[in-house]
């Protein structure tokens, strides 16, 4: 099963990607994170990965993109 984690973008919470995950085929494993209240980027992708998937596919909106590219440094191999 592909797992795909969603990052909304900034003033937005995880609810934000509930319409975009109930139209994705069932074969598909998609969860939407909340980003933590913490004032440095870096912090919150540490934060984030903790409890994301081994691998996954990343989709980030607005500053959620920016928390995207954070974690494609954090951990790159997953």
């Amino acid at each position: 099963m592909t797992d795909i984690v969603f990052v909304p973008g900034l003033n937005n919470d995880a609810l934000v990607w509930d319409r975009v995950i109930k139209s994705l085929p069932p074969s598909l494993s998609a969860t939407a994170v909340d980003v933590p209240a913490i004032g440095d980027v870096d912090k919150i992708a540490a934060a984030l990965a903790v409890d994301l998937p081994d691998q996954f596919f990343l989709v980030g909106h607005s500053f959620g993109g920016v928390v995207a590219m954070a974690l494609l440094k954090y951990c790159p191999e997953r």
